[in-house]
């Protein structure tokens, strides 16, 4: 019985580990949103930015690490606001309009969605 209650305990802890994402976590997950976002609008293949989804998905989340290093970002990154950063990022993708990238921009940078540990969730 003693070892099924360790065993039931470990999974637990386990499982509540499992569930923080992790600073690379969001990063593919931004990079996942925004690659699939240039593919509907024609924004991938022979001729363009990216050649194919690999290109995107290398080059998006290399943008992603730099703009979120790890150590202003591990463990910091605030739900919400990558959230809304996402949505930002997806609408940007396929516009050209020049405001928009400045709002994206600003508004998904490490200073807006990476906080201090106490407001990362």
């Amino acid at each position: 019985m003693k070892t099924l209650k360790v065993i039931v305990l470990f999974s637990v802890v386990l499982g509540f580990s499992a569930c923080k994402k992790t600073r690379a976590d969001y990063r593919d997950d931004i990079t996942d949103a925004v690659c699939k976002e240039l593919r509907k609008c024609d924004g991938i293949g022979e001729g363009k930015k990216y050649r194919n989804m690999d290109d995107c998905r290398t080059e998006v989340g290399a943008e992603y690490n730099r703009r979120w290093d790890a150590e202003s970002c591990e463990g910091k990154i605030n739900d919400a606001k990558f959230q809304e950063c996402k949505t930002k990022a997806r609408a940007n993708a396929c516009d050209g309009n020049i405001l928009d990238g400045i709002g994206f921009a600003i508004q998904c940078g490490a200073g807006d969605v990476c906080v201090p540990d106490a407001q990362a969730k």
